[in-house]
């Protein structure tokens, strides 16, 4: 009995330390998905002022005509 329940332990272990990993890889995954959002975000505010931009030139020069 004392061997099953080493046995056991020592699955658990294994086990405990696998869950460790894999939350350690979902936590870098996630730093990752935060840092592309905050690219995307500030790529999308970026296209937004060019449009801004694009159409204030447009407005001129249908005032100029």
């Amino acid at each position: 009995m004392s061997a099953q329940i080493s046995t056991a332990a020592e699955e658990q272990s294994v086990v405990s330390e696998e869950i460790n990993v894999n939350m350690m890889q979902i936590s870098e995954l996630s730093e990752h998905t935060v840092k592309g959002t905050q690219m995307i975000t500030e790529a999308s505010n970026n296209v937004d002022q060019e449009i801004k931009r694009l159409h204030n030139l447009v407005e001129q020069f249908g005032n100029s005509i």
